[in-house]
């Protein structure tokens, strides 16, 4: 057998299963929460970027992958509504890479942690034997009352994300489609697509806003997309959900480039670096009214509802997506999913 075999979720969870009861260990997040002697708890994150799984040279600039490099960090403080403290990078890098390369992917990743507030304090370099390897450890903080799991959702919560879905996932088929340089974007429409892949917007504005709101429940960002991600909560919480294909939120230029197709880039899509989010069902009209009040650029889409699991129409779609009833008017077979550890999957 091999890790193509089981993929990244197995293989966490048999991490998970072999930690000591006594460090009570929980994988359920993309962060891990450390409390202290008082004060806010600690959220810690750690995301590797591999060249040739997570990027290209040839689709993408050292300035783009030196700001998505903290970016996609940023993004699951933004998940836990956390404040930013300090962040760690790692490099290993094959030493015929270009040095202008080098500056100006350091240069970009600083300035991003600049403007995020989140001072560089260590890290660690190498040499590769081949390709660049990347890692950043980011650190925040968040009181207790404010954090979100993705284990805190409750039956009959709305389930809502930030944004548009599916974006950054086209941008990236239109790069490989036909790589273009920084200065040679295409269209409008397709320079907004590659552009929100190459550089997603970490959402810790509006991450840190719907934290401190009490009627929502439960939060995480979509990396890896709403068909793979959606389960990861589901599974946490024990719940089942039902999703509206069809209420997705979609840019104008996702329509514009991909027509009906939009809607299979919304579902299995990944790296749009949204925020997912269950919100008590009552609440949930009055809640998107003072976020649409406080965010006037953004947007806050209902997209369906949690329930019971082993209720309904259950989804036998594997690999996470059991207990999910997704209710389309577009044909969902076919669907391409990203899996670690496995070439696309067809769905």
């Amino acid at each position: 057998m091999k890790l193509s075999d089981i993929g990244e979720d197995h293989l966490i969870g048999e991490i998970h299963r072999r930690c000591p009861p006594e460090w009570k260990a929980d994988f359920s997040d993309d962060v891990a929460i450390l409390a202290g002697a008082k004060g806010p708890l600690m959220v810690v994150s750690v995301d590797n970027l591999v060249e040739g799984v997570h990027f290209r040279t040839t689709t993408s600039s050292a300035k783009d992958i030196g700001y998505k490099s903290l970016a996609v960090n940023l993004s699951d403080l933004a998940a836990k509504g956390a404040k930013p403290r300090a962040c760690f990078l790692s490099l290993a890098l094959p030493p015929d890479l270009a040095v202008d390369w080098f500056y100006d992917f350091v240069a970009e990743f600083i300035e991003l942690a600049k403007n995020s507030k989140c001072p560089l304090r260590g890290g660690d370099s190498s040499r590769s034997a081949s390709g660049i390897f990347i890692s950043v450890t980011i650190i925040g903080e968040q009181r207790l009352d404010r954090m979100k799991r993705r284990a805190q959702a409750q039956i009959g919560d709305v389930i809502a994300v930030t944004g548009t879905l599916g974006d950054s996932a086209a941008g990236l088929a239109l790069l490989e489609q036909s790589p273009l340089s920084s200065k040679n974007r295409g269209d409008q429409a397709r320079a907004h697509l590659i552009a929100r892949h190459r550089r997603p917007t970490p959402r810790l504005r509006e991450g840190s806003w719907l934290a401190k709101q009490s009627s929502v429940q439960a939060m995480m960002d979509l990396s890896d997309g709403l068909w793979t991600d959606l389960p990861r909560m589901t599974k946490a919480s024990r719940l089942g959900a039902l999703i509206r294909v069809d209420d997705l939120p979609l840019s104008e230029e996702l329509l514009l480039e991909f027509g009906d197709k939009a809607q299979r880039w919304a579902v299995g899509g990944g790296e749009d670096y949204e925020l997912l989010l269950t919100v008590k069902s009552a609440s949930f009209p009055d809640l998107r009214r003072r976020f649409l009040a406080q965010f006037p650029e953004q947007r806050l889409t209902a997209i369906g509802e949690m329930y019971k699991a082993n209720t309904g129409k259950m989804n036998a779609g594997g690999d996470g997506s059991d207990g999910i009833d997704w209710q389309s008017s577009v044909e969902l077979s076919g669907l391409s999913v990203y899996s670690h550890f496995k070439k696309p999957v067809h769905r």
